[in-house]
């Protein structure tokens, strides 16, 4: 359990095929979306399930293998999520280390 990271929380059923909506801190959303599982605490332990599809039409939401409808989503809703620290992007300063989160920008020094 001392290499799960809790990052936010499951907040409810997103549409009809079992996705679930996040609210987690901005930070770990790139690692969320490089990771192969969420885990779900349930009765504070934490469950693997495999992330099957990522959307972000309107936040973060997750299809999760095994839960295939808005009632199999709905039993998630309030719980708390959590990744592997291997899958946790570094974090420095606010910003993600990670080459492609740096593209475009422009550094000025005063």
């Amino acid at each position: 359990m001392e290499d799960i990271t809790e990052i936010g929380k499951i907040v409810k059923p997103d549409g009809i095929k079992g996705f679930v909506l996040l609210d987690v801190n901005q930070l770990y959303e790139k690692s969320v979306e490089k990771a192969d599982f969420l885990f779900i605490f349930i009765d504070g332990l934490p469950v693997p399930f495999r992330i099957e599809k990522i959307k972000s039409d309107r936040g973060l939401g997750l299809k999760l293998e095994e839960v295939d409808s808005p009632e199999d989503a709905a039993l998630f809703t309030g719980l708390s999520v959590g990744l592997h620290k291997k899958d946790l992007l570094q974090i420095k300063k606010g910003l993600v280390n990670e080459k492609d989160d740096l593209k475009n920008f422009v550094l000025f020094d005063q």
